[in-house]
């Protein structure tokens, strides 16, 4: 599965980022996100992070609204922290 376009938000918009964040999705990953330089990503559906996306979602610094318990895990273990804009960040703000 690959990451949707981004949704419009009120002020920004967000791309809803697939549940499975593996190698097989990384370029696309990587295009959408450099496609839609203002976009947040929204992680609430990620059940599974791997280091190329990892990579790409650390290159992009892009804040990560909503992470998933999973996502969040993901990134302890690899010993990533997440971008420090998504700290407070709640979509559900932006679509309003």
């Amino acid at each position: 599965m690959t990451p949707s376009l981004p949704e419009q938000s009120k002020d920004q918009p967000v791309i809803k980022l697939p549940p499975r964040l593996d190698s097989a999705c990384a370029h696309a990953l990587r295009e959408i996100i450099a496609h839609s330089p203002a976009a947040v990503l929204d992680g609430t559906d990620v059940t599974y992070l791997g280091g190329l996306c990892l990579q790409v979602l650390l290159a992009s610094a892009r804040p990560i609204v909503n992470p998933s318990e999973k996502l969040s895990d993901a990134f302890v273990l690899f010993g990533a922290s997440m971008p420090p804009a998504a700290t407070g960040i709640n979509t559900s703000e932006l679509m309003t």
